[in-house]
């Protein structure tokens, strides 16, 4: 999948763990602007890993010394960061222990520990554990007693029933120093997710580990996969989503997967669609190394329609590099990836992605402002010819696939 800017480029080569040190400094050697490079770098979550690869094309003199000193900073500062955190969780883990709570350790901390085994390489922005329903409470009380204080959402604090009814996880903590924020979830897809994904199974498949030197457990390998393709979906729109592609290609590399298995889970659990798209996107950008057999499997079962996977295509590769002011917005990338994706047929979706970008368009205050001062032929133009041409196109999708859904 080509990217014209050169800074993209490097990025994306930058993003795996075996970065090929010719294609580094041949990248490297061009006209880059390293200050903006390491911003794009921090917000897509591989700052570090770019420090890895400039090291291993050490020796070039086409790297600035300046370029070279501000990613090793990068690295230095997120190794320190992630010691702080390894500390808060071993302390966690340890008093979870203590009450015979189990845990299963999500996402970076398990990541850093299991694939990275360098807690340096891979950037961490909290701490996410699973507990099992029955003993959410008491994990709650604990950590009132352990002194990591709620934090507040929207200016106040949430009632739990709202947490129960919104999300998959309790009211977020804090440590007093605000160095470590800490997600106690009790399912790893949101309340309003298509995913049906039993978390029993989670839990009976899991294994034993230790993290940060303490006994908890972690997802099967299969299911670590499955976590990382729902969630880059949840991070769509709003923060940039190349690391999710980084972390799949080093679990693959790290575990033997049971494709079979994997197959198995995605089509029981509605997400076939979602894990088809992340590897393949996966495989297009980054390189990916997935079995062709298991993409063709997962296509046939996502059975993606020619302009819904054209669509995604192209929105779920900006979203994986998009810069702070991307040509794409944030709410499309957002509205595209859910309606697109839904369990409906493919004119429904198209239907309903046209809804929602009318009513984004209405809602905007500046297209509002515009509106004001010309009311009549900007709302057709701007507005209601986009929204009937949508309607259109799925109209069009539903005269041509039926009520086969896509």
């Amino acid at each position: 999948m080509p990217f014209r800017r050169r800074e993209t480029r490097f990025l994306i080569l930058c993003a795996r763990t075996d970065a090929d040190p010719a294609r580094v400094r041949a990248l490297a050697s061009g006209d880059l602007d390293w200050r903006a490079l390491r911003e794009r770098a921090s917000r897509c979550g591989i700052a570090p890993m770019v420090d890895a690869a400039l090291k291993g094309a050490a020796g070039s003199a086409d790297i600035p010394a300046e370029a070279l000193q501000m990613f090793e900073g990068a690295y230095l500062s997120n190794a320190r960061r992630n010691e702080t955190l390894f500390g808060h969780l071993a302390r966690i883990l340890s008093a979870c222990g203590q009450k015979r709570i189990p845990v299963i350790v999500l996402k970076g901390a398990a990541l850093v520990e299991e694939v990275y085994a360098d807690r340096g390489l891979r950037q961490m922005v909290d701490l996410d554990l699973l507990i099992q329903s029955e003993h959410l409470q008491a994990v709650d009380r604990m950590l009132d007693a352990m002194d990591y204080p709620r934090v507040p959402e929207d200016g106040k604090i949430k009632a739990p029933e709202w947490y129960a009814a919104h999300h998959q996880h309790l009211a977020p903590r804090r440590s007093r120093d605000g160095a470590c924020m800490i997600e106690i979830h009790s399912h790893i897809v949101g309340a309003f997710s298509p995913v049906q994904l039993p978390i029993a199974d989670l839990w009976r498949r899991s294994r034993p580990a230790r993290i940060a030197g303490v006994a908890a457990r972690v997802l099967a390998p299969e299911d670590l996969l499955l976590h990382l393709c729902a969630h880059f979906f949840e991070d769509v729109g709003h923060k940039p989503t190349l690391r999710i592609p980084s972390d799949v290609m080093e679990t693959i590399r790290r575990y033997p997967l049971d494709w079979d298995a994997v197959l198995s889970s995605a089509r029981a659990y509605r997400m076939a669609k979602r894990l088809y798209y992340v590897l393949y996107l996966s495989k297009e950008v980054i390189g990916l190394p997935i079995p062709a057999a298991a993409l063709r499997t997962l296509r046939h079962e996502a059975r993606p329609g020619f302009c819904e996977r054209m669509t995604l295509r192209f929105l779920l590769s900006k979203a994986m590099v998009v810069p702070k002011s991307g040509p794409v917005p944030s709410w499309l990338l957002e509205a595209a990836s859910w309606e697109l994706l839904q369990p409906r047929p493919a004119w429904r979706n198209f239907t309903e992605l046209g809804t929602r970008i009318r009513d984004s368009y209405v809602q905007s205050a500046r297209l509002q402002a515009a509106a004001s001062r010309f009311p009549g032929w900007f709302y057709i133009a701007c507005i209601h010819v986009p929204w009937l041409m949508t309607r259109a196109m799925g109209r069009a999708f539903r005269m041509r696939v039926g009520p086969r859904s896509g």
